[in-house]
């Protein structure tokens, strides 16, 4: 599709090109894509998202848009969990923190108090990858499905805000729970009515 609308554009190139363009040296569209939304979330008091499914090779996927007037960010991940989505506030490389406000998350939930009894707060960052970060939950004995998900959650949301993100950040979504962070509100929909007379 990309190929005939530059041929209609009046653009000569071949599909190898297209290809090379698009596949390879990416690390530099990377990088500059990461700066737009670490400077987009810095600024903003306010972004749009969504996320929306679809199956590439047989597996499925998820690619999440993050953005507003100013900044347009894409992530494809493997999954749709509120987990993913505070990754990708991130800009893809995690960070963990159980700062005030991963501390503030996780009284919003039932955590066992044998699991507050193994946590301490701080904006000391803990882990920078998952396998160092799973490694440390283990090692604190959080180590049941559900308490697993909200420390980690807490953490991501800690580590995004010691990363520049506004606290006061509004999220307007469609209202999926995975977006419920934050400053969480819904997106405004026009309802019209239609009469028949």
């Amino acid at each position: 599709m990309i190929y005939e609308q530059l041929h209609g554009w009046g653009i000569d190139i071949s599909r190898g090109q297209l290809h090379n363009l698009l596949s390879e040296n990416k690390e530099r569209f990377h990088a500059e894509q990461r700066q737009v939304l670490r400077v987009g979330l810095e600024t903003a008091s306010y972004v749009h998202t969504d996320d929306t499914g679809a199956r590439h090779q047989g597996k499925n996927g998820y690619c999440t848009v993050i953005g507003n007037a100013y900044f347009t960010y894409f992530r494809t991940t493997e999954r749709k969990s509120r987990q993913s989505f505070l990754e990708t506030l991130q800009g893809e490389v995690p960070c963990y923190v159980l700062n005030e406000y991963a501390q503030q998350y996780l009284q919003s939930y039932s955590l066992a108090a044998k699991h507050w009894q193994a946590l301490t707060f701080s904006a000391h960052v803990l882990a920078q990858e998952p396998a160092q970060w799973q490694a440390d939950l283990t090692s604190m004995g959080i180590v049941s499905q559900q308490a697993t998900r909200l420390v980690t959650e807490a953490a991501l949301l800690g580590g995004a805000i010691e990363q520049g993100v506004d606290s006061h950040l509004i999220i307007l979504s469609d209202g999926a729970p995975q977006f419920n962070v934050l400053v969480h509100a819904l997106c405004c929909r026009k309802l019209v009515s239609y009469s028949t007379v």
